[in-house]
């Protein structure tokens, strides 16, 4: 349940490898602090001397040949705009360096690690939904459903979401819904332009195999999808468009997207694709009207403050605040399993008038709650301690790479904006999101 991630540093033809167990949550922000900072932080972990690819996560730093190679969760990086502000601040950051992402994951990694047997491995990319209907979430059961709904819906509306998107066998996302029943995550942007020139909008939560394998009239059944308005650029995380007249398609998007691009250009072989390297914009050109573009502060302010951030991700905490919840369930529960025991005793002593008895009675009976709810509160406690690591309590290393102190933080920060061209921090900082993310994360 955590996030390990492996960092492997080469220096003099020597390769040392270090893990950490939680490192990997984002580690896209450890790295933006360059080689100085990554290299001084990454070596107080524990020394492994070998390779593993039971990691989420990882890093490839090559000092000999200045190249960095790096892979892990890259959610945060959806949006095209906001990847590549990023990877501009990183290349900046990584001065004389070739700065890359593993495009396949650990596979890739292993390789630039000079792992031998780094071919054995399975390729990390996430898999697509097999059909345009399933990423509509047309072929979902409520389970399916349900579980999508927990996993995206803010804690103060899920509830409600849940009752009012699904209905019957098939998800009816809500079309009055602010971003069309997808909520705030970046989604697939499909845009047909018919031969008369009239220009149909589809969304998805992602492509599809049978898009990018095209079958067998997917365009007209995804004409048959009810339509939908240009999404604005910041819930856009890969887009495609399909001119008849043309016979053209453009495809852009993130790394899966990158990845797919070959098996797309080879079922689509009697049309031309090409990569839209212009991304959003792009596409908004070919559909003829705007869309609503994001501004480099306003992409730079949805990952500036995780990169700010010097809190890591604590399962300790998630699991603490878990255990919370369930034990006041079971204290309501328990009180009302001893009010239930009460009541027979009650209605004796009102009829008999043994009062002493009865109250004697009330009081054994809340003794043996006490008792049975803390053994049954030890048995459950006890797997979950037994998981934490022995020298947690004594990890006093720096949580993060980079600046620990928050007002060398942000100077530093302000600094590496500039020497990248980018917006300075106080111009980014205007649209920080008002609700932090970080709730699964503690200091250290």
């Amino acid at each position: 349940m955590n996030e390990p991630a492996i960092f492997v540093l080469i220096r003099d033809g020597e390769r040392r490898y270090y893990l950490d167990s939680r490192a990997g949550a984002f580690l896209f922000r450890e790295i933006l602090w360059g080689p100085d900072a990554l290299e001084e932080w990454v070596t107080q972990f524990d020394e492994t001397g070998v390779w593993t690819d039971e990691v989420a996560a990882g890093v490839v730093v090559d000092f000999d040949n200045r190249t960095i190679v790096w892979a892990g969760d890259d959610e945060e990086l959806d949006v095209l705009r906001v990847r590549r502000l990023y990877e501009q601040l990183l290349k900046s950051s990584w001065p004389n360096f070739t700065v890359s992402q593993a495009l396949t994951g650990m596979r890739e990694l292993a390789k630039a690690a000079g792992e031998s047997d780094w071919d054995t491995y399975d390729e990390e990319l996430e898999s697509r939904y097999e059909s345009f209907r399933s990423a509509a979430g047309l072929d979902w059961s409520e389970d399916d459903y349900d579980d999508y709904a927990d996993s995206d819906a803010d804690e103060d509306d899920a509830d409600e979401d849940e009752e009012e998107q699904y209905d019957g066998d098939e998800a009816d996302f809500d079309e009055d819904d602010e971003y069309g029943g997808f909520g705030d995550e970046p989604r697939a942007w499909v845009t047909i332009i018919e031969e008369g020139g009239a220009v149909r909008h589809r969304q998805l939560m992602s492509f599809s195999d049978d898009i990018i394998n095209a079958d067998p009239g997917i365009l007209e059944e995804l004409m048959a999808l009810d339509a939908a308005e240009i999404p604005a650029e910041s819930l856009v995380a890969e887009g495609i468009w399909f001119d008849h007249a043309k016979r053209e398609i453009g495809f852009w998007g993130s790394r899966l997207a990158m990845y797919d691009l070959p098996r797309l250009t080879r079922a689509w072989h009697d049309w031309t694709v090409a990569w839209a390297d212009g991304g959003y914009t792009e596409q908004c050109q070919a559909a003829g009207p705007a869309g609503t573009i994001m501004s480099d502060s306003q992409a730079l302010g949805t990952i500036l403050p995780i990169i700010l951030s010097t809190k890591r991700f604590d399962i300790d905490g998630v699991l603490d605040d878990a255990g919370k919840q369930l034990k006041v369930m079971a204290i309501k529960a328990m009180g009302c399993l001893v009010a239930i025991i009460w009541l027979p005793i009650l209605l004796f002593a009102v009829i008999t008038q043994y009062w002493t008895g009865s109250l004697i009675a009330m009081g054994v009976v809340v003794v043996a709650a006490v008792i049975v709810f803390k053994v049954v509160e030890h048995r459950v406690k006890q797997p979950f301690q037994e998981l934490d690591s022995p020298d947690r309590a004594d990890d006093d290393r720096p949580p993060v790479a980079g600046p620990v102190d928050e007002t060398a933080r942000r100077q530093q920060l302000d600094e590496m904006l500039v020497a990248a061209g980018l917006p300075s921090f106080a111009e980014v900082e205007l649209h920080f999101p008002m609700k932090e993310r970080f709730d699964l994360f503690d200091d250290d």
